[in-house]
């Protein structure tokens, strides 16, 4: 509840509660939150409601004024790393006087290793706790509660969790959001049916090895079992 009422003085602030003299829809976000491995367990940096802003993200790619862009991750060192962002935003239709409770969230492709995703309303759903909660154990959801009608408030997070090994070269990881389609196979669409306009949310990993799931491992000790075996006869 709490929640509720700092946004709703944050949107009459800043303009968003009532209609503007604008014809287009305009992208608005009040809310952004990231939690890493880097930051520190259990650390949630979450603006403009908490700690801002997390240090071992890099903003250089991002537009904090009109939250479009890149933030960049970069982690290093043997071990298992996690890192989650959170992103609640709104497309405003200033003609019709709505944006808030009117979108819904769409997922297209399927996350990689390590990669869960959740789409949810703000106020009414659990998104944000999931979020808070996510480390290299807890997962997001992995699951819409807002595919389509009924629509609400829509929030959307990324999480991502992986091991490095001994010797393994650092790992950049990419938040972007964007008004344009991504090119990458997976991420989220907030879409509003009013305006036909769309957020883009896309989360990619670059760098660094990629961890065999258990079935490759297998595959990999047979076929180099079978090579040390013809290698032998030849001996």
């Amino acid at each position: 509840m709490k929640r509720l009422v700092i946004a709703i003085v944050v949107l009459a602030a800043l303009g968003f509660a009532a209609p503007v003299a604008q014809a287009a829809p305009v992208l608005s976000w009040v809310e952004l939150g990231f939690k890493s491995s880097s930051d520190g367990p259990g650390t949630v940096y979450d603006n403009p409601y908490g700690l801002w802003a997390p240090p071992s993200a890099d903003f250089s790619g991002f537009s904090m004024a009109t939250g479009l862009g890149s933030i960049k991750y970069t982690f290093s060192g043997a071990g298992t790393h996690y890192v989650a962002g959170f992103f609640d935003y709104q497309i405003v239709e200033p003609s019709a006087g709505n944006g808030l409770f009117d979108e819904y969230g769409v997922l297209h492709g399927a996350p990689g290793a390590g990669q869960s995703w959740e789409i949810d309303d703000s106020f009414a759903g659990l998104i944000f706790p999931h979020f808070a909660a996510f480390d290299d154990v807890t997962p997001l959801l992995s699951s819409n509660a807002l595919a389509g009608p009924p629509m609400g408030d829509v929030a959307v997070a990324l999480g991502y969790a992986f091991t490095l090994g001994a010797g393994d070269p650092a790992r950049d990881v990419f938040f972007t959001v964007s008004l344009t389609v991504p090119t990458s196979a997976y991420y989220l669409e907030q879409r509003d049916p009013v305006s036909g306009r769309s957020i883009y949310f896309s989360h990619d990993p670059a760098g660094g090895p990629v961890i065999p799931e258990p079935g490759t491992l297998t595959l990999l000790g047979l076929g180099l079992a079978a090579t040390a075996w013809r290698l032998r006869r030849r001996g």
